[in-house]
């Protein structure tokens, strides 16, 4: 199936103030969309409006597939902070597989631990394990699920090297499954490794999306060109 996620003139106002103005973007087609931009730019408030968690003050969010049968796309989230239950580790993945026959749902949670190499803490308490590992636990529910866009919020955020790697592995894994990605990242590394096409918000608006590798070489704006400086000062 494929996707389109459109923004039409997209708003958002929270206590007086202006989040997020005049948002219009069109994402669409196979690969890793990244949303870049300066702390405080908007980049989680944009993933959770695209995702549905919040609505907008004006314009409209619409995601939309070229089902034959009308059928709407299934997209899901993953915080920064994945959300764990107080159960196990397996419990959780199958927590999210009430879409199968509950014959089928340890069959299809045990397949997915297996694909992100967790198989092993299936047992273990979800919320006691550490961020990295609840990234990975959150990851196998996602595929378990079957989504066809999956939004991810600074997915390695205070993650150590060898945990990012693992990370980003099963993005690319998912990716090539023909899972579109749509992720936020603070790590511009990573972006270049991964992206397919780049998002960069600034002061609460979009000042540029592109293609990664034109973003990286050429930036069109002045403020992503300034990021990018910077950045790479850091």
């Amino acid at each position: 199936m494929s996707v389109c996620l459109v923004l039409e003139s997209v708003s958002l106002h929270i206590d007086g103030r202006t989040l997020l103005r005049d948002v219009s973007l069109q994402i669409a087609g196979d690969g890793v969309t990244v949303i870049l931009g300066p702390n405080g730019a908007g980049k989680t408030l944009l993933m959770k409006l695209c995702h549905g968690l919040l609505a907008p003050t004006r314009g409209r969010v619409v995601l939309q597939s070229d089902d034959p049968a009308g059928a709407q796309p299934l997209h899901t989230l993953i915080s920064q902070t994945p959300v764990m239950l107080k159960r196990s580790v397996a419990r959780n993945v199958v927590f999210a597989l009430d879409h199968l026959p509950a014959a089928d749902r340890p069959g299809s949670a045990r397949a997915a631990l297996e694909w992100a190499g967790i198989a092993e803490l299936a047992d273990r308490s979800a919320q006691r394990l550490s961020l990295g590992q609840q990234q990975l636990v959150a990851l196998a529910r996602a595929r378990a699920m079957g989504p066809d866009v999956l939004f991810l919020d600074e997915p390695t955020a205070s993650l150590d090297p060898g945990a990012s790697r693992r990370v980003e592995s099963l993005i690319r894994d998912l990716s090539a499954a023909g899972c579109k990605i749509i992720m936020s990242t603070h790590n511009l590394s990573q972006a270049r490794r991964i992206a397919s096409d780049i998002i960069f918000l600034a002061e609460g608006f979009v000042a540029e999306q592109a293609g990664a590798r034109c973003f990286f070489e050429s930036p069109a704006s002045a403020a992503a060109r300034e990021f990018l400086a910077e950045e790479g000062a850091a």
